[in-house]
């Protein structure tokens, strides 16, 4: 039984914006400085907020398969994701006249590098509790096109 109604739990973030293109967050006694919403800057020094949303479900998903097949005693030496996404247009978010569409995340690819000795069948297994427990995972997939694709390796 958990101490605490389901329902009875709520997480909390502060977030100020320190200029035009940067904002903290106040998480748990720790801080994150966040760039702009999105750039198209590769030499922008600091991570947008979009690049923060791919790096959570990332590590949702491969933090959440180590944790997964801890609990299976699984044997996992490596786990890695890369994780890339598309707009349905960029330009829209730019302000670019006449252009029509949205901002909005379009498509997400997710690829997971799992390196173990154990069989494909069990991690798949793992792989597909830990879709279901993801609350990234769940939560986008209901508002967005995603892609999974899962490599076992030696």
């Amino acid at each position: 039984m958990l101490p605490f109604a389901p329902m009875d739990y709520e997480w909390s973030v502060r977030v100020a914006a320190t200029s035009h293109e940067r904002a903290n967050a106040f998480v748990r006694g720790q801080r994150l400085e966040i760039g702009p919403p999105l750039a198209f800057d590769s030499e922008l020094g600091a991570t947008t907020a979009f690049e923060y949303l791919l790096a959570a479900l990332g590590a949702d998903l491969t933090v959440g398969l180590r944790a997964t097949a801890r609990r299976k005693r699984l044997d996992v030496d490596g786990v890695e994701a890369v994780v890339r996404a598309e707009l349905d247009n960029p330009a829209v978010y730019l302000g670019v006249v006449g252009e029509e569409g949205s901002p909005a995340l379009a498509r997400v690819r997710v690829k997971v590098y799992v390196s173990t000795l154990e069989e494909e069948d069990t991690v798949r297994e793992a792989w597909e509790q830990t879709l279901a427990r993801s609350p990234l995972y769940q939560t986008l997939r209901a508002a967005v096109a995603i892609d999974l694709d899962i490599k076992i390796a030696i």
